[in-house]
């Protein structure tokens, strides 16, 4: 019975795989755009319709998460941008992989569940030094800035 189980799992393990890729796989396909920032929205617009699904990267123990089938909000942006890299970059799934890596842990290295970076704020930061998007606010006019107040998590 425990090998059947084994067999299952692994048979399982082997689909998911093959899903991953073969997304990837139809992703580095899609045209290109006339820019790094229009490659990236046409990338993400492919995944309309792909499932939310919370705490996708809440294994024991920590280790690289990559999926295509399934995101929460950070996974998401991660995987759009990690595959806009891959595009311009290998095309290959190692590329993704460790574009991924770099942008959610802490200096690229994964030693454990402390070294993934929880706060939004950080992951720009690391995401920036690491040149993989720059800070364009500066450069938005005056005339074109609006002021919101964003207070609805702490009121």
């Amino acid at each position: 019975m425990k090998k059947l189980k084994l067999i299952l799992l692994l048979s399982l393990i082997s689909r998911l795989a093959t899903a991953q890729q073969s997304i990837f796989e139809q992703t580095m396909k899609l045209t290109i755009g006339e820019s790094k920032a229009k490659t990236t929205i046409v990338i993400a617009k492919s995944f309309i319709g792909q499932p939310y699904q919370a705490h996708t990267l809440e294994q024991h123990p920590e280790g690289l998460v990559c999926n295509l089938t399934t995101f929460d909000c950070y996974t998401f942006v991660e995987s759009v941008l990690a595959l806009t890299e891959a595009r311009y970059g290998s095309k290959t799934y190692l590329e993704y992989q460790k574009t991924i890596q770099k942008l959610r842990y802490r200096n690229g290295q994964i030693k454990g569940y402390e070294s993934r970076l929880h706060y939004f704020l950080e992951w720009i930061v690391q995401a920036q030094k690491n040149n993989f998007i720059q800070d364009i606010t500066t450069k938005i006019p005056d005339n074109e800035r609006f002021d919101v107040q964003i207070d609805f998590m702490t009121n």
